[in-house]
């Protein structure tokens, strides 16, 4: 049976099963280009399809979760790029609400510390939906 993989802006759906978690992208020592962090410590859905590292001792390291590495020259960087943009353009989405509450909450302590705040979020939604 070939497993069906959707890559979500808040996990990965194996054959209908989610495995919540969230994106990273850059910055990792090893060339990766991004990184599922994964909000469970052990998910067989994940071992089975990708190569899984938890490093962590569960006695220890109890607040260590599994994580999987995909590079730039992987079969799915294009579905993980497309989540990964999706999680971000989801949370600027709610960050523009909490800012435009503050707006109208107290529209003079808005312009004083978030008014180019809001203007760079607006910019990344912008450069996100397109």
């Amino acid at each position: 049976m070939a497993n069906e993989i959707k890559f979500m802006y808040n996990g990965i759906k194996v054959n209908g099963k989610l495995v919540k978690g969230f994106w990273g992208k850059g910055g990792y020592t090893n060339g990766a280009e991004f990184c599922f962090y994964a909000d469970s410590y052990y998910s067989p859905e994940l071992r089975e399809l990708f190569s899984v590292r938890n490093d962590s001792d569960i006695m220890t390291d109890y607040h260590e979760t599994e994580h999987v590495y995909f590079f730039p020259g992987d079969q799915n960087i294009e579905q993980v790029a497309a989540a990964y943009k999706k999680q971000e353009l989801r949370r600027d989405e709610r960050y523009l609400k909490r800012l435009e509450q503050t707006k109208a909450k107290d529209p003079i302590y808005f312009e004083s510390y978030y008014k180019d705040e809001y203007k760079r979020v607006l910019d990344r939604i912008k450069e996100n939906a397109a």
